[in-house]
């Protein structure tokens, strides 16, 4: 399939959610052995990055727990090794993600050690954009309502559900920046005009089943990975349960970047 791009691409007028669904359900399963090529170097960073962190800082957050309050013994290294754990998570997340959308709109096999490309970079950057963006969106209504002591929790409700709507409809730009056709912002918006709800229930569609499964893990494990992030002790039940809840993890995204990808195949590509 050839990838082409419009800075303005028409909308059609109806966005088949069902079958978009589908497609992304159908991708995971036709494909299990590319689906764990592409999970396979993410799962270990990602695994690697949360014992590196809960081994060090578990104890001490429990400690402080107990005791009612306190302070870290070095703050500043605890922030920092904070922001690495989350800097590291996006790009295993990256890695998985464009691998993914390539497959989804090229039809390119994703490998077993992954290549890291431009694409990966303005990948990152466009997701550190975009939270930055729904942030100070939320900052800015929420400081008004602080003041107005609004304490009403449909209002807030209602908040964070504006605040998904409109994270979904950028989310255009993250498929077009995997196959080197930057969308920005701007276009996403765009092409996403009048299909706001319909690319809501097709987000749930996607993800409900995979969350419930993981929610089921966790519940199972709950106790296990609870005692390694107070002990720091990785013991083999607690990394059963971390690596079983970040592989489904990984199944609802696949899902959910095969749902993007063919949204913005409707929405972009079959506009052009």
């Amino acid at each position: 399939m050839s990838v082409q791009d419009s800075q303005t691409p028409a909308t059609p007028r109806v966005l088949p959610i069902l079958e978009i669904a589908k497609d992304a359900y159908q991708l995971l399963f036709r494909h299990p052995g590319l689906f764990l090529a592409a999970m396979a170097v993410p799962l270990v960073i990602e695994l690697l990055a949360t014992w590196a962190f809960w081994t060090t800082y578990g104890p001490e957050m429990a400690r402080l727990a107990t005791a009612g309050g306190g302070d870290l013994a070095q703050p500043g290294a605890f922030l920092l090794r904070l922001f690495l754990l989350l800097l590291v998570l996006l790009i295993a997340y990256s890695l998985f993600a464009v691998a993914w959308h390539r497959l989804s709109l090229l039809d390119q096999r994703p490998g077993l050690l992954p290549a890291v490309h431009g694409r990966h970079v303005r990948f990152i950057l466009m997701t550190y954009g975009v939270s930055l963006l729904i942030g100070i969106i939320a900052f800015l209504v929420i400081l008004p309502l602080g003041l107005l002591k609004v304490q009403s929790q449909i209002v807030f409700l209602l908040l964070g559900l504006g605040l998904v709507l409109i994270f979904m409809r950028w989310q255009l730009a993250f498929p077009a920046i995997a196959v080197d056709r930057p969308l920005g912002l701007g276009g996403a918006w765009r092409a996403t005009r009048g299909h706001t709800l319909r690319l809501f229930w097709l987000f749930l569609l996607v993800v409900i089943p995979p969350s419930a499964v993981r929610w089921l893990v966790d519940k199972l494990f709950e106790e296990q990975v609870g005692m390694f992030m107070v002990t720091g002790t990785l013991t083999p039940p607690a990394f059963a349960g971390l690596a079983i809840s970040a592989i489904v993890g990984y199944v609802m995204l696949a899902l959910l970047i095969g749902a993007l990808s063919g949204a913005y195949r409707h929405l972009v590509l079959q506009r052009s």
